[in-house]
C-alpha cells in the first residue's frame, strides 16, 4: 500500500502555484475588460446618436443601422483603421449604388438582383482598389432598399443620405471609437504590468535580479545598456512566456522610466518586473505621460534627454 501511494505521488501533477493561477485570472480579466470596454463604448456611442436624432434637434440624420457593421470595426480592433480604406470604400460603394437605383426599371420590382449585382461591382472595384472595407456594403444596399425610400427620387436625395446620415454618423462613431481605444490602452498597460509580475513570480528562479541580469544582457542587442520598446518585448516573452505589443512595451517604459531617455537601463528593468505595484500617483503620471500627446511630459512640454551611445542602425530589429 505505502509502494502504491509512493508510485501515486511520483505521478501525480504538482500542485499548481498560486501565482500562476492569479497569473491565468489576470490575463481572463484583461481580456474581459478590454471587450467589455469596447462593446459598451460601441452600444454608447450608437444609441447617442439615435437619441440625438429622435429628438429632432438637429436639422440632419446622425444614425442609419447599416453604420453599425463598419462600427464593429472601428471598436473591434486595438484602435480604429486607418481613415483611407473607409473612405474609398464609401465613394465605390455610393457610385454602385447611385448607379444602380437610376436604372433600377430596367431590373423591375426584383431588389434580389439589384443586391447581387451591387455585390459584384463592389467586389469588383475592392479588388481594382486593394481596400477591403466590406462594412460600406450597406451603404450600397440601403440606396437599393426601402430603407432609403426618398433616395430612389433621385440622385440629390442620394447624395443627400451619403452626407447625412452616412458619413455624420461614421465621423461621430470612429470619434468614439478612438477614445475607446484610449482608454482600452491604459487598462490593458496597467493589467499587463500586473500579468508581467505575476508571470515572473510563477516562474520561481526568473524572478531573481541574477537571471534577469542575464535576461536584459541577451537582448541587449545594440550592446549600450539599455533596452528599447523592441528589444524589451522578446525579453519580457523570454522571461514570463508573455508576448505584449510594441505600443504596450512603449508605454511600460514610459511608465518605470526615471530620466526621459526612452530606454530601460538594468536597475529599470529589474523594478518594472520585480516590483509588486505602482502607487496611484505613478499610475497616474505614467497615464499622463503616455497620453500628453508623444511629448513624454506632465506639462506638455518636452524633457530634455541624456545623449546615449551610438547605436547605429535605429531602425534594427531583434529577432529570436
Amino acid at each position: 500500500m505505502g509502494r502504491a501511494h509512493a508510485d501515486y505521488a511520483v505521478l501525480a501533477p504538482p500542485p499548481e502555484h498560486s501565482n500562476t493561477r492569479r497569473l491565468r485570472r489576470v490575463q481572463l480579466l484583461k481580456r474581459v475588460l478590454d471587450c467589455l470596454i469596447s462593446a459598451l463604448a460601441l452600444a454608447a456611442a450608437a444609441l447617442a446618436l439615435h437619441g440625438i436624432d429622435s429628438t429632432s434637434k438637429l436639422p440632419f440624420k446622425t444614425f442609419a443601422p447599416p453604420s453599425l457593421s463598419s462600427a464593429i470595426i472601428f471598436f473591434g480592433g486595438p484602435s480604429p483603421p486607418p481613415v483611407r480604406g473607409f473612405l474609398l470604400c464609401t465613394v465605390g460603394a455610393w457610385l454602385v449604388g447611385a448607379a444602380i437605383t437610376t436604372a433600377s426599371p430596367l431590373f423591375g420590382p426584383d431588389n434580389d438582383t439589384r443586391a447581387i449585382l451591387s455585390a459584384a461591382t463592389l467586389l469588383f472595384y475592392f479588388k481594382m482598389s486593394g481596400e477591403f472595407f466590406v462594412p460600406t456594403f450597406g451603404l450600397a444596399s440601403a440606396l437599393l432598399t426601402a430603407q432609403a425610400a426618398p433616395v430612389t427620387a433621385g440622385p440629390l436625395q442620394a447624395l443627400r443620405f451619403l452626407v447625412s446620415p452616412w458619413l455624420a454618423g461614421h465621423c461621430a462613431l470612429y470619434a468614439a471609437a478612438a477614445v475607446a481605444s484610449r482608454l482600452r490602452r491604459q487598462a490593458r498597460v496597467r493589467l499587463k504590468r500586473w500579468e508581467v509580475q505575476l508571470g515572473l513570480r510563477a516562474g520561481g528562479a526568473l524572478g531573481r535580479e541574477r537571471d534577469l541580469r542575464s535576461i536584459f544582457a541577451r537582448f541587449d542587442t545594440s550592446g549600450n545598456g539599455f533596452l528599447e520598446a523592441g528589444e524589451l518585448k522578446y525579453a519580457l516573452k523570454a522571461a514570463t512566456g508573455l508576448e505584449p505589443s510594441l505600443e504596450d512595451c512603449e508605454t511600460l517604459i514610459s511608465m518605470i522610466d526615471t530620466d526621459g531617455d526612452h530606454v530601460l537601463a538594468l536597475h529599470e528593468f529589474v523594478q518594472l518586473v520585480t516590483e509588486e505595484d505602482l502607487s496611484e500617483r505613478a499610475l497616474s503620471e505614467a497615464a499622463k505621460r503616455a497620453f500628453s500627446g508623444g511629448t513624454g511630459s506632465l506639462s506638455g512640454v518636452p524633457e530634455p534627454t541624456r545623449s546615449l551611445p551610438s547605436r547605429g542602425n535605429d531602425t534594427h530589429q531583434v529577432s529570436r
